[in-house]
């Protein structure tokens, strides 16, 4: 699924020059907007302020109703952060907690509920980061689907997104499904949102979380094309061996290769070069040479070159394996720059010319997953249950 995420501005135009000609057609709704903003032509007449009102000032009020500072902060905002404020623009009722208040918040006097409702407004416009975390998580998950699934709603799904990304709350959920294009439908008198995601790619995340094994094999063979294309040929798999795990011969030295699960929830790839011994067949052990010293069991790979490690998001393997897999280690020369932002790199070692990687992506994944605090925050918690 591909979604724009960068800033709309055609958008914030076209709303700029619609109010430029309400405001020069003296609307009295568009002469109000204009009077809340710039404070010199409150005290000046309709048809004044029409005629000292231009484009930029159309510009300027349009990005203060949407919470910026300027034009030109909303220009060179983050996409999702200017895409936030539109959808808030376009459904007024959603706000950190979900659609309205939660109904023990309705039997307050009328002034106490604005100020709730406009306080969670305020804390859901500043999320943008959370909301962008989560937009990636359901493009990179989910996949769309015409209908609205009906098993599920905002908040049950927002309670799978937060096992890989961490704690996020119902409105933060709403806003990122619809950020990223989901269709959704709101439901009657309910903090809720049921959105068109697959059911299917739901239960493939939780089986992801359940048996890591079966995802990881998707990446296996990538390895082999990328091995295959600079000569290398793979030794027998044999039946003890499982299938994430390679074994093959280069320049005469043995080589492993295993695509593991550093974290399930984030699910978050490693990627372990020339770092692990790997059981290997009777057949294996002729193609690789090694002395079979004990016939009755089976024999280890024991790889002889710097060990490397890896641990990124799983969109990001097979550039990382292609990374990896080109750079011969036993140089003195530090590979290349990783095709990922790096997050975390130790400096080569005497023994270990290789860096432990982190991408940035996997690195902030895994650090924004902290139990405790959703565990122990009670934003959203006494919300019905879907």
């Amino acid at each position: 699924m591909q979604t724009d995420l960068s800033v709309p501005v055609e958008h914030f135009k076209k709303r700029a020059k619609d109010l430029l000609g309400q405001v020069r057609a003296q609307e009295s709704e568009a002469i109000i907007r204009v009077r809340r903003v710039y404070n010199d032509l409150s005290g000046k007449a309709d048809v004044d302020v029409a005629s000292d009102f231009g484009l930029m000032r159309a510009q300027h009020v349009v990005a203060v109703e949407h919470c910026f500072a300027s034009w030109e902060a909303l220009c060179t905002s983050p996409g999702v952060e200017a895409r936030l404020a539109i959808t808030m623009a376009k459904i007024p009722e959603l706000n950190d907690f979900g659609i309205g208040l939660f109904h023990d918040h309705r039997r307050q006097p009328l002034a106490e509920q604005q100020a709730i409702y406009e306080k969670d407004r305020e804390v859901l416009r500043k999320s943008a980061s959370t909301v962008e975390a989560t937009v990636r998580w359901l493009l990179e998950n989910v996949e769309p689907t015409k209908n609205v699934n009906p098993r599920r709603t905002s908040y049950g799904l927002k309670h799978v997104a937060e096992k890989d990304i961490g704690y996020i709350t119902n409105g933060v959920f709403i806003a990122a499904g619809i950020i990223a294009g989901y269709p959704y439908e709101l439901m009657p008198n309910h903090p809720n949102v049921q959105f068109a995601v697959s059911e299917k790619s739901l239960r493939e995340i939780e089986a992801r979380r359940r048996q890591p094994d079966r995802a990881l094999r998707a990446f296996v063979p990538s390895a082999r094309a990328i091995l295959s294309r600079r000569g290398i040929q793979l030794q027998a798999e044999g039946r003890s061996r499982p299938a994430n795990e390679l074994v093959w011969l280069e320049d005469g030295d043995i080589r492993t290769l295993k695509i593991a699960a550093a974290e399930t929830t984030p699910f978050v790839v490693r990627i372990s070069i020339d770092h692990f011994q790997i059981h290997v067949s009777q057949k294996a052990v002729r193609q690789l040479g090694i002395a079979d010293r004990c016939a009755r069991f089976f024999p280890e790979a024991r790889p002889v070159r710097p060990k490397a490690e890896l641990s990124v998001m799983p969109d990001e393997v097979t550039a990382a394996l292609e990374w990896a897999l080109a750079h011969d280690a036993r140089g003195d020369a530090a590979p290349a720059a990783p095709p990922f932002e790096k997050a975390v790199r130790s400096p080569p070692s005497s023994d270990d010319a290789w860096a432990y990687v982190w991408s940035k992506r996997a690195w902030d994944a895994y650090r924004r997953v902290d139990y405790r605090s959703r565990s122990d925050s009670g934003t959203d918690a006494a919300q019905p249950t879907p």
